[in-house]
Order: structure tokens, then C-alpha cells, then sequence
């Protein structure tokens, strides 16, 4: 959908089930870490990575999500925005804002896609002090 994204230029597709049949999985090669998901890491952490990065399933994108209207939209939810991803290019974040909320919030951060990882401590303080505002009431729980 997005062939602008680093994600188009390096995945890697194994076809399992053969050339003619969809790929059964992706993987991206370590020399490509730091520009498709760990562009804020230094070489350290992007060894690590490294070490814990598998083939990604791609069986699991063709299972149906369903969502009931009774259900759908309980639970508060805040879209991150990262204004360096070159995984989820703008305009792939714009679409997932537009067609999967509703979100109660929008927060854009300066960085790229694995951005919480160098910077965990000041993530994680982010995400419970969301919690704790939407626990408290303090957020809108209307839709």
C-alpha cells in the first residue's frame, strides 16, 4: 500500500506455500534495522534488536477482525504518532487516525517507530500518565 516506506524497500518475503501463493512470512535482514524500525538506537541496542527480531507471520494479517457495536470504542484509546517513522510513513498514521478510532487523543512524538525504546523511561511515564487520566476521569470517556 505504501511503497514509499522503508518497510517496501527491504522486507524480505518467504513463500512457504510457493512462489504463486502469497508470502507466508517477513523478515528484515539486520543491516536494515536501524533505518526501517530502530532509527532513535545506538548500535548497542540495535544488537539486541537484532538477536530478537523473527520472521513476521503474515497469516495472522488474513484473520477477519470483528467488533461489536456494544463493545467497540469502551475502552478509551490515544494514537501515537511518530513524526519520524519511516515504517508508518504520514500519511499510512493520517489513515490509521481517520479509519480506526475513534481516539480520545492524538500525541505526536519526535522520533521513529521503536522510539520508546531508547527513550522507555519517558514513555513509559507517558503512558501511565495517560492511564491514570482516563482511570481518573479527567479525559473524555464520550465518543
Amino acid at each position: 500500500m505504501y511503497t514509499d516506506c522503508a518497510v517496501a524497500r527491504y522486507q524480505v518475503s518467504h513463500f512457504t506455500d510457493g512462489a504463486q501463493n502469497p508470502p507466508t512470512s517477513i523478515y528484515f535482514p539486520t543491516p536494515s534495522l536501524k533505518e526501517v524500525f530502530y532509527s532513535d538506537c545506538d548500535s548497542e541496542d540495535i544488537a539486541l534488536c537484532s538477536i530478537l527480531v523473527r520472521p513476521f507471520p503474515c497469516r495472522v494479517l488474513k484473520r477477519p477482525i470483528t467488533y461489536s457495536k456494544e463493545k467497540y470504542g469502551q475502552v478509551p484509546s490515544v494514537y501515537i504518532r511518530y513524526s519520524k517513522d519511516t515504517t508508518l510513513p504520514p500519511r499510512a498514521q493520517e489513515h490509521i487516525v481517520k479509519n480506526y478510532g475513534p481516539f480520545k487523543e492524538i500525541i505526536e512524538i519526535d522520533g521513529g517507530h521503536f522510539n520508546h525504546w531508547p527513550k522507555v523511561d519517558d514513555f513509559t511515564k507517558l503512558v501511565t500518565d495517560l492511564a491514570e487520566k482516563y482511570i481518573k476521569g479527567e479525559g473524555s470517556l464520550s465518543t
